[in-house]
């Protein structure tokens, strides 16, 4: 087999792909501007409502919600059902997340970009938060914000709400992010995933009051091809858990040390490969449980169901630079990120 050949076997449209990727896909840089990310909102300096561009803070407390229970479904990459206790955000007008009314809005005038509003429970406006603009050169970007879905995540009583940004870009960029909604609401999490619209849920890996979140993230293996490494178009890059906790008051990247998400993404792949496809060949296979695998750090023991010789000594060749970058990219509880 020539590993070289795994870019031309995912499909004609690779090349493409592959080059939306490293040119629109890629975030530009934030400009220097208050608006890099969703604020944090300040109160208000007069009693008047504020504006669709500003945030305010109203001064009542939040009502406490009522904690999750304890289980929660495991999520796949691309659909989920939350877990009892959260609450969907309707994408158009307005949700009760508790004491809470959480609003997906649109900009008038332009009607694809949204911002979010959420009311307190004596009906002020306690937040509100757009997309960024970024600048490249003359040209102007706006990226879209909404509201997913709210509940207690942290397991303090008062609920959390998880917005997503996106650049409406093909396959790129999003940026979730968790606002508590105490009272001055805090943002708690900000993370600039990257590309691939993948599930983004509340997950129980741990007992605690404390919910994880788990998504999915594009990796791409230390491979060089001019090495005699798999060449990866990027239809073919991996889809790898990344498992969020909450660390000294906020969420980070903690994934390494929550080995049941790989060790399920693992037997997922293994079923879907039982009958390997033109869409999704052996090799394609092995190359995705290899990645769980090294993330377990069970590689040793796996390696001999690589059946391909050239593959599996490629594998060995960077399983130990993988497994840095794995780290460096997903965190564990002992280095988040």
């Amino acid at each position: 087999m020539a590993l070289g050949s795994i870019s031309a076997r995912v499909g004609s449209r690779a090349a493409a792909l592959l080059a939306c990727f490293l040119a629109a896909c890629t975030p530009p840089p934030s400009p220097p501007s208050v608006t890099t990310a969703p604020p944090v909102p300040a109160a208000p300096r007069t009693a008047a409502a504020p504006s669709a561009s500003a945030s305010a803070v109203a001064t009542a407390a939040p009502s406490p919600s009522p904690p999750p229970p304890p289980e929660a479904p495991m999520p796949s990459a691309w659909t989920t059902e939350l877990p009892a206790g959260f609450t969907d955000i309707d994408m158009d007008g307005e949700t009760a997340c508790g004491a809470f009314r959480v609003a997906n809005l649109h900009v008038a005038g332009l009607g694809s970009l949204g911002f979010v509003r959420i009311h307190g429970p004596n009906g002020k406006v306690v937040y509100e938060a757009h997309g960024r603009t970024d600048r490249v050169g003359p040209d102007t970007f706006k990226q879209t914000l909404g509201a997913d879905y709210c509940g207690d995540l942290t397991g303090d009583g008062v609920p959390e709400v998880v917005m997503t940004e996106s650049s409406m870009g093909a396959h790129c960029c999003y940026t979730h992010y968790v606002i508590s909604l105490v009272s001055p609401p805090r943002r708690i999490l900000m993370w600039e995933k990257g590309d691939a619209a993948t599930a983004f849920v509340p997950v129980k890996y741990r007992p605690g009051p404390e919910w994880q979140l788990q998504g999915y993230s594009v990796f791409w293996p230390s491979f060089d091809p001019d090495a005699g490494d798999p060449a990866l178009s990027y239809p073919a890059a991996p889809i790898v858990p990344t498992v969020l906790s909450l660390v000294n008051g906020a969420y980070a990247r903690t994934s390494l040390s929550f080995p049941e998400a790989y060790r399920r993404d693992r037997d997922e792949t293994r079923t879907r490969c039982n009958n390997p496809s033109e869409e999704m060949p052996q090799d394609l296979c092995d190359i995705f449980t290899w990645v769980d695998a090294v993330a377990l750090g069970d590689w040793d023991a796996e390696r001999d169901k690589v059946k391909d010789p050239e593959l599996r000594k490629a594998l060995d060749r960077r399983a130990a630079e993988t497994r840095k970058k794995l780290l460096k990219e997903l965190g564990s509880l002992e280095s988040p990120r």
